[in-house]
């Protein structure tokens, strides 16, 4: 396992992305790229106040460009932005969107990180890889 530090600048803001895991070189994420769920609401709430929806969208973008895996933000309701990687649920929950993306993934044979502290949701997902809304904050520098 290899650990890294990077250090990115936005906006006059260094936001440090330390201790990172490297991917793992398998055949599946060769072919794919690695996809990473977040729980958007669930990040935002891990402190107070809690973190705006744009900062943590611009933020994930980030940490996902320096990782090299592809995020998809999922908002309950309406989401802060119309972008692939931005996703609003209307009237499901995020909950629910996540858990019926992480079942197409597993059908696919495709590997994927979660990014929440639902423990339930962590059940239902079956990630390969679980990262708690606080632990994901503090990576991105917005604890």
């Amino acid at each position: 396992m290899l650990l890294q530090t990077t250090r990115l600048r936005e906006r006059g803001k260094s936001l440090l992305i330390a201790e990172r895991m490297a991917l793992p070189t398998t055949a599946s994420h060769e072919a794919h790229e690695q996809e990473v769920l977040v729980d958007a609401r669930n990040v935002a709430r891990s402190r107070w106040p809690n973190v705006p929806d744009g900062e943590l969208v611009d933020c994930v973008r980030l940490w996902a460009k320096a990782e090299g895996v592809r995020a998809v933000i999922v908002f309950d309701g309406r989401a802060p932005e119309r972008a692939d990687d931005v996703i609003g649920t209307g009237g499901e929950s995020a909950d629910d969107w996540i858990a019926r993306a992480a079942a197409r993934l597993r059908v696919e044979g495709r590997a994927f990180w979660l990014v929440t502290s639902d423990r339930e949701l962590r059940g239902r997902a079956g990630a390969e890889r679980t990262i708690g809304g606080g632990s994901f904050l503090r990576l991105l520098e917005l604890e």
